[in-house]
């Protein structure tokens, strides 16, 4: 039996939970597809089974699983995490009222986004995700919910999104 078919406590493979891991260090799809010596469609399936097999919603989820895991440790979660990478715009609807708030994005996926904002939602508020940058050129719009809001500092929430209907992208 290879190390594909070996199975892990929780069900993982010994692949997909390598896979668990490097999305957890903030490593991309392509990166993880090169390290691994996979393809990136073989890779991106491993991670859309682990996401399904553990009920996991998106990058921020599958951080803290392998944290939880002991995959990668609290501090560099929380450093990956930080890490600021895009800026643009959420707009957030609760209680009928739209409140728009510059934001900073982690964790960029097809399955949802990780924001940094001073605005201050509510667990399954609507919001709308608007980056635009020049270079390298992006432009990206999506819907999505509120799944998870963390509260950084005084000033600043960490806020995971799941994204109900998205254009194509892969990160």
């Amino acid at each position: 039996m290879n190390d594909e078919e070996t199975q892990i406590d929780d069900g993982l493979t010994a692949n997909e939970v390598q896979v668990l891991k490097l999305l957890a260090e903030g490593k991309g799809m392509a990166e993880i597809a090169d390290t691994m010596d996979l393809t990136e469609d073989r890779t991106r399936n491993h991670r859309k089974h682990i996401m399904k097999h553990l009920n996991l919603y998106n990058l921020t989820d599958l951080t803290n699983y392998a944290a939880k895991r002991g995959l990668v440790s609290s501090e560099e979660r929380v450093a990956k995490r930080l890490g600021v990478e895009l800026s643009g715009t959420a707009t957030f609807t609760t209680f009928g009222r739209s409140v728009e708030s510059r934001i900073k994005v982690k964790n960029l996926s097809a399955d949802g986004v990780y924001v940094l904002s001073g605005a201050t939602p509510e667990m399954d508020d609507v919001v709308k995700i608007r980056i635009h940058q020049e270079t390298p050129r992006l432009l990206f719009e999506a819907e999505g919910k509120v799944t998870r809001v963390d509260q950084l500092d005084e000033d600043e929430r960490g806020i995971a999104i799941q994204f109900q209907n998205i254009p194509d992208l892969d990160h």
